[in-house]
């Protein structure tokens, strides 16, 4: 798989592949999106180039317009565009439906795929909301949190990939403490408090608003409660040995074509086609 650094380091590989490649170039944030488009898209009229990160798939995209090259776009994650209203004009720009990939993957009949086979069908059958619904309500505070530690809100200096979600979400019940979360959540700030700047009143506010859960809540959030499930409260015996790794893989694998195709994102590319033929993707 391709390693690149910087958005330069894209641009220039795409410049070179221009050379002999006549086909759809189509740059996306990492290696899991590649091993996921490269599935849903046709490969054989484009092909699928990881960037390391959104910023540089963006930046690299910019790079490749100025120098007026056909046939390029690039496809990200959402994150909180729609929330924010700031979605980017960029005809060769598009993004998932949903707050991220790997949320567009759980908002389909991948995640009953999974727990067919790993979740433990009477436990399941205890709770009064389906499973996607509480893994919806239970990643929603995380994701207001991360919605308002962006840089032009809060601007708190987070680390979300250090979180213990086995500290805050109670086995019997699988359901958030917020107390403990937030309390985890300013044990590992190094400046600003959070209690200073995100109190609970804020977050439970916040929480009552009208907002699309599936552009606020994380994809990686939802698969990690999801595996705390299936480990600890609804998962059968392949289901409580299940890890992270593993889970990902096989919702990726659940993943249909046929929901790819309801989505708008699906919509778009054929829009995209139409517009510079004699590029394709599907």
């Amino acid at each position: 798989m391709l390693e690149f650094q910087t958005a330069d380091d894209v641009a220039n590989y795409i410049r070179m592949m221009r050379s002999s490649y006549n086909w759809t170039i189509i740059i996306v944030e990492g290696k899991t999106d590649v091993l996921i488009y490269r599935r849903l898209l046709n490969g054989e009229l484009c092909t699928t180039i990881p960037a390391n990160n959104k910023e540089n798939a963006i930046n690299a995209l910019d790079i490749i317009e100025e120098g007026s090259y056909d046939g390029v776009l690039a496809i990200v994650d959402s994150d909180f565009w729609r929330t924010d209203g700031n979605y980017p004009n960029n005809e060769n720009l598009f993004a998932t439906d949903t707050h991220d990939l790997e949320s567009l993957i759980l908002s389909s009949n991948a995640l009953e795929k999974v727990l067919a086979e790993y979740g433990d069908e009477e436990q399941i059958g205890k709770f009064e909301k389906p499973i996607r619904q509480i893994l919806l309500e239970n990643a929603l505070p995380i994701g207001l949190i991360r919605w308002l530690s962006q840089p032009h809100k809060k601007h708190l200096c987070i680390n979300f990939k250090g979180m213990r979600f086995s500290e805050f979400i109670d086995r019997c019940t699988f359901k958030v403490n917020l107390d403990i979360l937030i309390e985890q959540i300013k044990t590992g700030l190094s400046v600003t408090h959070i209690d200073e700047q995100v109190s609970m009143h804020d977050i439970i506010a916040l929480m009552r608003q009208e907002n699309d859960l599936w552009q606020i809540c994380c994809g990686h959030d939802l698969v990690k409660i999801l595996l705390f499930g299936l480990r600890n409260t609804f998962g059968n015996y392949a289901g409580r040995n299940i890890n992270l790794e593993r889970l990902d893989g096989l919702l990726r694998v659940a993943y249909e074509e046929s929901h790819f195709r309801t989505t708008q994102l699906f919509a778009s590319l054929i829009a995209w086609e139409a517009r510079n033929s004699p590029y394709k993707i599907l």
